[in-house]
């Protein structure tokens, strides 16, 4: 396991490495007793007492794997509606294994080996765009707020990747350059040296985003320079 950790439940024996490799351990330890599982890099991994035994794993390329690390297996995987849009929060049925996808473009339910979209009122439907785009993005702040305050790098890491990557699909490039310049110059109470493997890591999650492509070159120079004025 010599690539980057970029994440690690130790509680229930979950790592991952940057190449997209996930490895089972025994609980509360790095010892790796299966694995590994080979995944389209990166990986977005969602644990949680709701979930467990199991957890998801969200891929690059638009797959969503749900395993269980108690069994220390894949239990089903789908391909993600391609119109599903950013993801919200995902709900777990545990006893039915039916797995609800909230989204900013609606509920998807994935039941028998298919999605189905759980249409929302017209009145909805009119108001919801704006509306959600400005309370995610409110909620999402006050959550990189928090995980400052908190000293908390790795609630930071998660608050403020997902805000970006909400930004960049949702928003006009303007607004999202701007963003994340006054992100990258912030003053952060962590390591630099772990903000700075940080943003390019959420560089290479923003390069699978095709309306801010054209835009990478840009981030990266943005980071070489942020690091030349420290």
């Amino acid at each position: 396991m010599s690539e980057i950790c970029t994440f690690a439940d130790k509680q229930r024996g979950i790592y991952t490495t940057s190449d997209g490799m996930l490895y089972f351990t025994k609980s509360n330890t790095f010892e790796v007793v299966n694995g590994p599982l080979i995944f389209q890099a990166p990986l977005r991994i969602l644990t949680s007492t709701a979930y467990d035994p199991y957890f998801v794993v969200i891929t690059s390329d638009g797959n969503l794997y749900l395993l269980s690390h108690e069994d220390k297996r894949v239990v089903l995987q789908s391909v993600i509606p391609a119109n599903a849009g950013f993801i919200e929060s995902i709900i777990i049925d545990k006893e039915k294994l039916v797995i609800k996808l909230v989204s900013t473009h609606g509920t998807f339910v994935y039941r028998e080996h298919h999605w189905n979209l759980i249409t929302e009122p017209l009145e909805a439907l009119i108001i919801n765009p704006d509306t959600k785009a400005n309370a995610q993005c409110a909620k999402l702040e006050n959550e990189i707020a928090h995980a400052v305050e908190e000293k908390s790098f790795e609630a930071y890491k998660k608050s403020a990747s997902t805000y970006l990557v909400y930004i960049a699909t949702y928003l006009p490039q303007q607004a999202f350059i701007a963003t994340w310049y006054d992100m990258i110059h912030s003053k952060l109470p962590f390591n630099e040296a772990d903000v700075n493997q940080f943003w390019n890591e959420v560089i290479g999650l923003l390069s699978s985003i095709e309306r801010v492509a054209s835009l990478l070159d840009e981030l990266e120079m943005s980071l070489t320079m942020a690091k030349d004025k420290k």
